[in-house]
């Protein structure tokens, strides 16, 4: 929403459409974190109900770590990202006002 008041704020007449695509780099790292206390339990569980029934099938390892919060990716600080992206807009809104006089 921030993002929108700018437009709204800077540009009087017209309409634009935008599309903001955030792509991280690739030299950037991402530390992936496995909650093994959580993946235990629920392979527990498993174990648990598979008792229950004749036919029990293996766990698929895949499906625990798809379960939420199991695997845990380490978070780049999202308050730096969104001042580069509002200052970016910022500078993108201005070089329109510029070029395209009509949107003041």
């Amino acid at each position: 929403m921030q993002i929108r008041k700018l437009f709204s704020d800077k540009l009087t007449r017209g309409k634009i459409d935008v599309v903001l695509r955030y792509k991280r780099p690739e030299e950037q790292k991402v530390t992936i974190n496995i909650d093994h206390d959580l993946a235990k339990s629920l392979v527990n569980q498993y174990d648990a109900l598979a008792v229950l029934t004749t036919r029990p099938v293996p766990i698929d390892m895949l499906k625990v770590l798809q379960w939420p919060n199991v695997l845990q990716a380490e978070t780049r600080d999202q308050n730096v990202l969104n001042k580069a992206v509002i200052a970016g807009v910022t500078k993108a809104i201005e070089a329109l006002i510029e070029r395209v006089p009509r949107y003041k």
